[in-house]
């Protein structure tokens, strides 16, 4: 009696194929998360869902976990096909469906915070003035090493160009002011830091 040949029935090498598409997937999403968010200032939890900052401005606030879902279309055609390539495109759009979920999940975030404390700049006509302005309101923060950390701004491309041009021209009296700003706000997170590590370190 004869055995039926399957041409899909090879469930270790489609494991092997999996677990590699899926390492490619990570490394790609992971080089799109550093682009934005460097890793010195991603945090891994090992349990639990939910958190809360003693430091913030509302400790009793819990945060949570937020989940993520993408989908993806692999034709059949390509299958039939044998198109390969349709391999590296699967790898790009989920790569590509993760950094955007990324970005929504951050703005949204950001645009939830500045609601409930009113810290929002209207920017008007002089938007160098209005950056300015924004770069007074907030607070630096401190990497893993101690190191202020200033505030990283997510924009078009366009808007990114504008901003350069912008930047280029800017005088010398808008230099002056973006330099003692952020030197003043650089010292304010060394200090928070310092103050920090102060109530947590263990006195005999």
């Amino acid at each position: 009696m004869s055995k039926s040949f399957s041409p899909f029935n090879r469930p270790k090498k489609h494991r092997e194929l999996f677990e590699a598409i899926n390492a490619e997937v990570r490394a790609a999403a992971e080089a799109r998360r550093e682009f934005a968010i460097s890793g010195e200032n991603v945090m891994v939890y090992r349990h639990g869902r939910n958190w809360s900052l003693q430091q913030s401005a509302n400790p009793d606030e819990v945060s949570k976990f937020a989940e993520a879902s993408m989908e993806v279309t692999i034709r059949g055609s390509d299958i039939i096909d044998h198109n390969i390539s349709s391999i590296d495109n699967y790898v790009v759009d989920l790569a590509n469906g993760h950094q955007k979920l990324m970005f929504q999940s951050v703005i949204s975030l950001a645009d939830k915070a500045t609601a409930q404390t009113g810290n929002v700049v209207l920017s008007g006509p002089n938007v160098g003035a209005s950056m300015l302005e924004a770069l007074r309101k907030i607070r630096f923060g401190t990497d893993r090493y101690g190191r202020p950390t200033g505030p990283t701004l997510v924009v078009h491309p366009t808007m990114a160009k504008k901003l350069q041009e912008m930047e280029s021209k800017q005088t010398q009296q808008e230099i002056d002011e973006w330099q003692i700003t952020t030197a003043f706000k650089e010292a304010e997170a060394t200090s928070d830091e310092v103050e920090r590590i102060r109530r947590f370190r263990w006195t005999p």
